[in-house]
């Protein structure tokens, strides 16, 4: 992986240089990258979308190892965190530990990969910073009085599908579905805005492999009220009559109609595109809670959030999994050949499908509308968090690498003090200068034995020649 970024991404990702994050605007705070504010600053009825962690730091480098292993040797993750960034070649950044508002370390000025499919450690970080722009722009939608609702789109699937071929099939299906005249109107009838989206996958023993989308459309509150089809009808007659059969006798939009024609709709796509056409009941689900109860609001938005950044930490159910149980599997069930040798090549063939695509889509302006700073993955990636805790030298990072002991340094800064940590740095890096002392006086040893050896089998054959 080429490390040299432009000029640009240079000064953004250094500290001194990066420009500041905007005022808050409306009482929605704005994000700076790689920094996760805390859920109670989004809105006081938003709960995190970040629960409660079962993963330790070591253990997501553990699983980006396996994913390392498992992967080709020319595959971008194999890089991750082993050059110093572009900042710290040129003298304008430092390796650095640094720990976020809720206490999460993290490294920064080490290169990192930035292939949040493959790369568990990548995937983390990243995903915890887009689950809270969406939190802030679903708080920051609802304070404005609007609705949400949570889409998923999927097609008939089985175990001898090719995933590559029908992820591109999908993307195509959705953007026809998107085109078409029917889906814009039934869009503006619910006072469609604007859209998240997040690709997804599970794998089952049964079917096979399972793609699908997880949506979040924006629409006006208004749209779900009683009694929306009277202020239609000044506003739209055209449309309040075509769609009159989506309203019950109180002129209330019913979900679940709406859902069935979107549905039908969908089905069409996919067979456009060449897909095998789903079911109208489980190809296009539309889920909605009324937003009267505060605690049910906070609940889904957080749901969702979580839903469309955080899928790697998602458990999977009892008749799927998804790819990181698969990585975890791998790292855990290195014995059980027959089970490794199959997730090995699912593995393979998740990272082959969805190489290059992102974990999440922002709508055009979203984010600009609810006062969040764009930031890229790489600044994300390589910008420091709030708290300092230590720095680093290149040759002792070069020695964490060497012992695999990055993911540990990071759960000891959660739970300990810096001057512990940089003890712990200071003697791995002493034991690996010792290591390599003895390892270089073992290579002269064993050069001079091969060449005396060499030498005295010479002098042997001039002896038995002679």
């Amino acid at each position: 992986m080429d490390y040299k970024h432009s000029n640009t991404d240079l000064q953004q990702t250094n500290p001194e240089t990066r420009p500041k994050a905007p005022r808050e605007v409306g009482g929605a705070p704005a994000l700076r990258g790689g920094v996760l504010p805390r859920a109670e600053r989004l809105g006081k009825n938003t709960r995190s979308a970040v629960k409660n962690d079962s993963l330790t730091r070591s253990d997501l480098y553990k699983l980006r190892a396996t994913s390392q292993k498992h992967l080709h040797v020319k595959h971008r993750v194999q890089s991750c965190q082993k050059v110093p960034s572009y900042g710290v070649q040129q003298g304008t950044d430092k390796i650095r530990i640094s720990k976020n508002e809720n206490g999460r370390a993290f490294w920064s000025g080490l290169g990192a990969c930035g292939d949040l499919r493959a790369c568990p450690v990548c995937r983390d970080k990243v995903g915890r910073v887009r689950s809270q722009e969406v939190l802030q722009i679903l708080s920051g939608h609802a304070q404005s009085g609007g609705a949400a609702l949570l889409v998923t789109q999927t097609c008939r699937h089985y175990k001898s599908d090719s995933l590559d071929l029908m992820v591109s099939q999908l993307a195509d299906a959705r953007r026809r579905f998107s085109s078409w005249t029917a889906v814009k109107e039934i869009r503006k009838l619910l006072g469609y805005s604007n859209i998240v989206s997040s690709p997804d996958v599970t794998y089952s023993d049964k079917n096979g492999w399972h793609p699908h989308y997880h949506d979040i459309w924006l629409i006006s509150q208004t749209s779900l009220q009683a009694g929306y089809l009277k202020t239609l009808e000044k506003s739209d007659v055209k449309l309040s009559k075509k769609f009159l059969e989506c309203f019950d006798s109180a002129g209330t939009l019913q979900i679940d109609k709406v859902r069935i024609l979107l549905a039908k709709q969908w089905i069409k796509a996919c067979e456009k595109s060449g897909l095998k056409a789903p079911t109208v009941k489980r190809g296009f689900d539309i889920q909605y809670r009324d937003s009267d109860g505060a605690e049910a609001a906070g609940r889904y938005i957080s749901k969702w959030a979580y839903e469309t950044t955080l899928s790697h930490k998602k458990q999977s159910s009892k008749d799927s999994i998804t790819p990181f149980d698969i990585l975890y599997s791998l790292t855990h069930d290195e014995y059980e050949y027959k089970r490794s040798e199959k997730y090995k090549r699912l593995w393979q063939e998740y990272n082959k499908a969805y190489s290059g695509r992102s974990i999440i889509y922002f709508g055009r302006g979203l984010k600009n509308l609810h006062c969040i700073e764009e930031f890229s993955e790489s600044e994300i990636l390589d910008a420091p968090e709030q708290e300092h805790v230590t720095e680093v030298s290149s040759g002792e990072a070069y020695a964490l690498e060497y012992y695999c002991l990055k993911g540990v340094v990071l759960d000891l800064a959660e739970k300990y003090p810096p001057d512990l940590v940089r003890k712990f740095i200071e003697s791995t890096y002493i034991r690996w200068q010792n290591d390599e002392r003895g390892y270089r006086k073992y290579r002269r040893n064993l050069e001079q034995a091969i060449q005396l050896s060499t030498e005295q089998a010479i002098e042997r054959l001039k002896y038995n020649f002679a």
